[in-house]
């Protein structure tokens, strides 16, 4: 498929450096979208550039009209610093107010995330019994996590 990326503005490039075939320039070309990110979008020859809001609005706008599935890699709403906010959780919500379809998440707190961490950790001899406590950026989603 051929993936329309929302980046982070700092590691765009060597994040998508295995997507190259598939990326696309515009949301024209688009099959699909990825939220990592609200910082920055591709431009010319699918190079990431700096994104507004108003931006992100207009890209929504046409995928959303496209019926487009999008993925959203963190579902949190604001950074809890608040520094670069909005974060992909906002634009997930923009994007179904806008008449998009249903976005789908992957991150915390989808519980496969947890689920890979106590693996990791039952592998380098962490007991089954022992309790685990996970320490995150936002409570909101760090306790939906652990519940989930």
């Amino acid at each position: 498929q051929r993936v329309f990326v929302f980046g982070n503005g700092a590691d765009d490039e060597e994040y998508l450096a295995g997507m190259a075939p598939r990326r696309v320039a515009s949301i024209e070309e688009a099959d699909m979208l990825l939220a990592r990110g609200c910082a920055t979008i591709p431009g010319e020859q699918a190079a990431m550039k700096k994104a507004s809001w108003a931006d992100l609005e207009a890209v929504l706008r046409l995928a959303a009209g496209r019926k487009l599935p999008l993925l959203v890699a963190n579902p949190d709403v604001v950074r809890p610093d608040g520094a670069d906010s909005p974060m992909p959780g906002r634009l997930a919500r923009r994007y179904v107010e806008l008449g998009g379809p249903t976005p789908s998440i992957v991150g915390k707190p989808h519980a496969a995330i947890f689920d890979v961490a106590l693996e990791r950790l039952r592998a380098s001899g962490v007991p089954a019994v022992a309790r685990v406590c996970m320490i995150g950026d936002s409570a909101w989603q760090e306790v939906r996590g652990a519940r989930a």
